[in-house]
C-alpha cells in the first residue's frame, strides 16, 4: 500500500502514529479532562433534568 517492503519498518510507522494519537488527541477529545463542568452544565445538561434538579429556573445542576 505505502510500498515499504519491511514489516518492521511499518510496524514502527504505526506505532509512531499510535503513540502520537494517545499523546495529543486523546486527551483533548475524550475522558472527563476535555470538557470542564460549567461547559456540562450549560451545554449539556437537558431541560427536563434541570426541571427535576433545579426547579428549572437554575443554570446550576447537579453531576
Amino acid at each position: 500500500m505505502f510500498q515499504i517492503a519491511d514489516k518492521r519498518t511499518v510496524s514502527r510507522i504505526i506505532n509512531s502514529a499510535r503513540q502520537a494519537i494517545v499523546k495529543s488527541f486523546v486527551p483533548d477529545n475524550f475522558g472527563f479532562g476535555h470538557v470542564t463542568r460549567e461547559d456540562v452544565i450549560g451545554r449539556h445538561t437537558t431541560t427536563i433534568a434541570r426541571e427535576l434538579m433545579c426547579g428549572g429556573d437554575s443554570t446550576e445542576a447537579a453531576i
